[in-house]
């Protein structure tokens, strides 16, 4: 089952992998019968893309994160304290705000504000946060989520957590998420555990309930506020529906005794319905729609990743060259030793950056805005891929940055763009260099986006 340490183990493990494993990874799992078309911009195969990621990536990235189930656990008993003491939390509110000894009724308005409109307003500041969320383009893990994080990630290794956490952009809307379901489940804990220590205050003492309020409120307004509550189940549940008579006989004064006994005991079946309808029920639906989107954003984040864009565009190069040695080849069973190609890169599509391949599409450090759009103009669109060749040896300037950001403006989302990175026979790139342009490109927080070394 997919989960956040699920994907980020994945990612760690790709993000390990060398070009060249990955191009033996993508030659061995192709399936030569069915060849998949794993086009990224067809809304339809998004799942079909992240099975087949899952069905062969999963079982090797389970042999390289001994540590998913300490963060399985560490998740599960954070979760769970924080439930517990919301369940304490629950049951102490609910003691406190039902409390009656028998001089004054209990205020209706006291607690139906600590056990419902108070759970109901952080639930519409939960939304509201949703939505400003989902209007701001640069999403990073806000106070919570870091906290978060930082607890999930204390028990892993520390060279793991320290890349979990300086990669936790790319996780933020998963940990967002995760965090929103995490809090509709205490908070349905705190509910639940208030709606059953009133039940059996109900049941087991005798309560009488009434309203009173240093303000000049009619009984009248009173009566209306309750008939907006309950019009949900007035008509199922009477008894449920506070009349106006009951209203009018239910208000008391600080220094008046209390003159209706028995008719300031129903008022629980009103409360009761409320704690259900506008206290529980809103947030089980929260929970739900939390789940979804958790899952949702799973799937997407598996698949933006550069190390995923590059392994979907060697898939893709190893059935086009699947594709091209079935129409020429009579022996059906021959197909499967065809060679993997590195890429399926129009030719009218390479750019090379400060000379590094004289043949291509020139352009470089320094050039002007007007040079840089007779650069987008020689390009052959709509593409699916574009490649810079860059000199692999030389270290890459932010100004690089900058260009593949117009660039990948011009381009559109559904182009993946490669930097190639060049070397000469005498001058093999090291480590070093290989790791400096991949930090560089990294800073583009693109995931369609991602450095290659040729073979």
């Amino acid at each position: 089952m997919l989960s956040l340490s699920r994907t980020f183990a994945i990612h760690y493990w790709l993000d390990a992998l060398s070009d060249d494993t990955l191009r033996r990874l993508a030659n061995d799992h192709v399936d030569t019968t069915h060849p998949p078309d794993l086009n990224r911009n067809h809304k339809h195969n998004h799942k079909q893309m992240g099975r087949q990621l899952l069905q062969f990536a999963e079982p090797i990235a389970d042999s390289h994160n001994p540590y998913e189930s300490r963060f399985n656990q560490t998740q599960s008993i954070f979760t769970a304290l924080l439930a517990a003491a919301s369940t304490v939390l629950g049951i102490s509110v609910c003691s406190i705000a039902l409390t009656y000894t028998g001089a004054y009724p209990v205020n209706i308005f006291v607690v139906l504000g600590v056990i419902v409109f108070l759970p109901l307003g952080t639930l519409l500041l939960t939304l509201l946060s949703a939505m400003l969320r989902a209007a701001r383009s640069n999403r990073t893990p806000g106070f919570t989520s870091t906290t978060y994080l930082q607890a999930m990630t204390r028990r892993l290794d520390h060279d793991l957590a320290d890349y979990f956490v300086e990669h936790a952009w790319r996780y933020a809307d998963i940990i967002y998420w995760s965090v929103q379901r995490d809090m509709q489940l205490i908070s349905l804990a705190f509910l639940t555990s208030a709606a059953i220590t009133f039940l059996l205050l109900i049941t087991f003492s005798d309560i009488a309930f009434g309203w009173s309020s240093t303000l000049n409120i009619a009984p009248q307004q009173v009566h209306g506020f309750t008939q907006a509550l309950s019009f949900m189940w007035a008509d199922l549940l009477p008894l449920a529906h506070p009349s106006a008579d009951l209203v009018v006989d239910s208000r008391f004064y600080r220094m008046s005794p209390d003159n209706n006994p028995e008719r300031l005991g129903l008022w629980w079946p009103f409360i009761a319905m409320c704690i259900l309808v506008w206290g529980f029920l809103p947030r089980l639906l929260m929970f739900f729609f939390c789940r979804y989107k958790v899952r949702r954003t799973l799937e997407q984040t598996l698949l933006n990743h550069p190390q995923v864009t590059a392994l979907t565009d060697l898939l893709n190069a190893s059935k086009i060259s699947f594709d091209s040695e079935v129409a020429v080849q009579t022996d059906s069973n021959q197909h499967a030793s065809a060679p993997l190609k590195s890429s399926s890169t129009d030719s009218m599509n390479i750019i090379s950056w400060n000379l590094a391949n004289p043949a291509g599409i020139q352009a470089g450090y320094g050039d002007s805005s007007r040079q840089i759009d007779a650069v987008f103009e020689q390009l052959s669109m709509p593409t699916e891929q574009i490649t810079i060749q860059v000199k692999g040896w030389e270290p890459p300037l932010l100004e690089f940055n900058d260009f593949v950001e117009l660039l990948r403006a011009h381009a559109g989302r559904s182009c993946s763009i490669v930097v190639e990175l060049i070397s000469l026979p005498d001058l093999m790139l090291d480590d070093d260099a290989i790791g400096a342009w991949r930090a560089t490109v990294g800073k583009l927080r693109d995931p369609e986006t991602y450095v290659q070394v040729p073979r």
